[in-house]
């Protein structure tokens, strides 16, 4: 048994003009969205695909927005740490600043 579009345009094609009901029929099978596609014509493939883009680049920048962080605190840390070493070594000689 052909499925009901199958059979309606069976039926349509086998007019020599066309009447209203096919043409009105032919209208919504072309502004049905495909199967692969969301109702604003972007194919699921080509969503996904940007999303991982997206998602891969966001990551990238945080990373590189810790890294730069760590990096702050780290000098931030062997400066006060030289900083310390620095003023036990003049209360030691007893040379004042």
């Amino acid at each position: 048994m052909l499925p009901i579009r199958g059979t309606i345009n069976a039926v349509c094609e086998s007019f020599k003009t066309e009447i209203d009901v096919c043409e009105a029929e032919f209208e919504k099978t072309l502004r049905k969205p495909n199967n692969n596609q969301t109702e604003t014509g972007v194919s699921t493939t080509t969503f996904v695909l940007v999303s991982v883009f997206c998602t891969i680049i966001l990551a990238l920048l945080l990373f590189f927005i810790y890294q730069r962080k760590i990096r702050r605190e780290m000098a931030s840390d062997l400066q006060n740490q030289v900083n310390l070493q620095l003023s036990k070594y003049f209360s030691l000689t007893g040379v004042k600043k």
